[in-house]
C-alpha cells in the first residue's frame, strides 16, 4: 500500500513518516512539498491514499481536492492547521474524506488512515 503525503512543512512530514514507520511499516510513504509535484506523483505512483495539507506554497489544498475529484475517488485525509469550521466544511464539501487538525497525535493520524482504507 502507498500513501502520498503532500505537505510543505519538513517537521510535519517527518512526524507523518515516523508514524507510518512505527505503526504501519508495510506502507510506503511518498512525499511532496508542493501541490504540483504531488499531482505528478499521484499520476505516476497511483497511491492508495492522499494525506494533504491545505496551506501549500504553490496551490491551495482545496484546489488539489477539486482536481483529484475530477478523475478519482482515492481517499483524501486533510492534515491542516486550519481549525475553523468553515475550512473543515469546505474541504469536506469538495470531496475530502476526513480532516485532522495539526498538531495531531500519532494515534489520531493512524486511526483516520485506517478508517479510510478499511
Amino acid at each position: 500500500m502507498k500513501v502520498l503525503v503532500i505537505e510543505d512543512d519538513p517537521g510535519t512530514m517527518e512526524v507523518i513518516r515516523v508514524c507510518f514507520e512505527i505503526y504501519k511499516p508495510e506502507v510506503t510513504v511518498l512525499s511532496s512539498s508542493t501541490g504540483r509535484k504531488g499531482m505528478e506523483l499521484l499520476e505516476q505512483e497511483q497511491p492508495d491514499v492522499i494525506i494533504l495539507d491545505l496551506g501549500l506554497p504553490d496551490i491551495d489544498g482545496n484546489q488539489i481536492i477539486e482536481q483529484v475529484r475530477l478523475t478519482s475517488d482515492i481517499p483524501i485525509l486533510i492534515s491542516s492547521a486550519r481549525a475553523e469550521n468553515e475550512a473543515i466544511s469546505k474541504a469536506m464539501a469538495l470531496g475530502a474524506n476526513d480532516y485532522i487538525v495539526k498538531p495531531f497525535d500519532p494515534e489520531t493520524l493512524i486511526s483516520s488512515f485506517e478508517k479510510l482504507v478499511s
